[in-house]
């Protein structure tokens, strides 16, 4: 059966998807009512869509690029990663919601990249999360990846760890 999520009256772009258990959750681009792009997250769970759009979230001028990437905790906690900012100075967005929590929490994340454009992220549990970056020096070369790791029980991540030279 085919649901009709949004009115069809905004940009909705980039989606992005992962199952636990009997729930799909997705996340993609939006526009809010202040046409400001936002990143859109949804859930469906016994027979029911519920969604929401993450104000927090910044995307800037440009945010038809933000490129989503979800991932979720076995608990079910999901993350978010994304091309936040403005042109010239895109970083890699991190929005969660804790388990048990109605509120995200959004952070900027740091390469040693000028931009970072693109991200792929895996979570475990107790919020251990495991994510890559690429981008460049702010001129277009050298496209570089960047591995950035979260232990379990914390909010502080590993130091950037350059993973490919160039042309990656």
């Amino acid at each position: 059966q085919r649901t009709l999520l949004t009115n069809n009256e905004v940009y909705d772009q980039s989606p992005t998807i992962a199952v636990k258990a009997s729930s799909a959750h997705i996340a993609w681009i939006t526009v809010d009512s202040t046409g400001a792009y936002r990143i859109a997250y949804g859930i469906y769970s016994a027979g029911n869509w519920w969604q929401e759009i993450l104000y927090g979230s910044q995307l800037g001028d440009f945010g038809l690029g933000a490129a989503p990437y979800l991932a979720l905790e076995p608990n079910g906690c999901p993350h978010i990663g994304y091309r936040g900012g403005n042109y010239g100075d895109y970083h890699i967005h991190h929005a969660e919601k804790p388990f048990g929590d109605s509120t995200w929490v959004y952070e900027i994340l740091y390469t040693n990249n000028a931009n970072d454009f693109s991200s792929a992220l895996a979570a475990k549990q107790n919020g251990e999360l495991f994510l890559v970056a690429s981008g460049n020096d702010g001129w277009g070369f050298p496209f570089r990846t960047y591995y950035l790791h979260r232990p379990p029980h914390s909010s502080i991540w590993e130091p950037a760890q350059l993973m490919t030279g160039d042309a990656s």
